[in-house]
């Protein structure tokens, strides 16, 4: 099959007309074979891989075999998008897929070859995907060996707030301490957070401090940092705009026991608002101790508790 004929496939397998499960699995059919019978370009079988994040497992557990069989073929020849889009990929569907497992090596060898590639946001990216995947304690450790260190305190400027965000929990997930990097990501979140967007200050500031909380980091930036986060978040109504995870993340976050000192008092603003919620019966007192998880997962807790009560 040429790459003409590859690009047309895919195209025809992306587009949001298909939702009908027999269109899908012809489409699912026809790149089943095509991977058998000829290797296709980095880009293409990067695409394969995307859209079988965005499909459901009964579609896609047929290519998963072929995948993983064609990246060794084709993984060195990736470049750092491919790379980054393919790692994501790999981490929305490990959950389900053993076949992840097995590409994880191949990936990691290649990541590492061209690491110097990866831009600011592709690093971001990949780490909060290595956060995600249960990767092997050697392979996380190559990970924390080469990649964080990589973006300089300039480069995390250049960042959206999100993704500054991201990066800082992929490595509470890693559980990186290094606290040159954590020092950079405090640093550059006091820059921007006086004058940062209202939905930046409700979810991404709530998740910079509960990453590095749960890093243990207690440096003296930390402290300048949650009075920066703050002085932001004590403006007028700027709480009860939070939303729960943001919110019971931060209360678990914010120091209770006098160990940074000079830290401004927001304890009390956040219990506050805390008790409103629980009296509401948006959450819990377990599901706040059970907020350092991260929000999709305290997402599918509290979606839990409520089919079981």
């Amino acid at each position: 099959m040429t790459r003409s004929s590859w690009h047309l496939l895919l195209a025809r397998y992306n587009s949001r007309k298909l939702t009908a499960t027999s269109w899908v699995q012809v489409l699912v059919e026809a790149i089943e074979t095509a991977l058998i019978n000829d290797v296709p370009a980095p880009e293409t079988l990067t695409s394969i891989m995307w859209s079988c994040g965005r499909l459901k497992v009964d579609h896609i557990s047929s290519l998963l075999v072929h995948l993983r069989d064609r990246l060794p073929q084709v993984v060195h020849q990736m470049n750092a998008q491919n790379l980054t889009t393919f790692w994501c990929s790999a981490a929305k569907i490990q959950e389900f897929a053993e076949e992840v497992d097995d590409m994880i090596p191949n990936l990691i060898d290649a990541v590492l070859e061209k690491a110097r590639d990866l831009q600011p946001k592709q690093i971001s990216a990949f780490v909060w995907a290595s956060g995600k995947l249960d990767l092997h304690p050697t392979e996380v450790q190559q990970i924390r060996d080469n990649i964080p260190g990589l973006l300089s305190e300039h480069d995390m400027l250049q960042l959206a707030s999100k993704d500054l965000a991201n990066f800082a929990f992929g490595l509470a997930q890693l559980d990186f301490r290094d606290a040159g990097v954590l020092g950079k990501i405090a640093k550059t979140t006091i820059a921007t957070a006086k004058n940062c967007k209202v939905k930046t200050a409700l979810a991404d500031l709530p998740m910079i401090v509960v990453s590095l909380t749960r890093l243990g980091y207690k440096d003296v930036e930390m402290s300048k940092l949650l009075d920066a986060v703050a002085d932001r978040l004590q403006r007028p109504r700027m709480l009860k705009k939070m939303p729960d995870w943001s919110l019971a993340a931060l209360f678990w976050s914010w120091p209770k026991d006098g160990s940074m000192q000079g830290v401004r008092d927001m304890q009390g603003l956040l219990a506050a608002e805390v008790d409103k919620r629980i009296g509401k019966k948006l959450f819990n007192v377990r599901m706040l101790e059970r907020s350092w998880m991260g929000p999709s997962e305290w997402k599918e807790t509290r979606a839990n508790r409520k089919k079981a009560a």
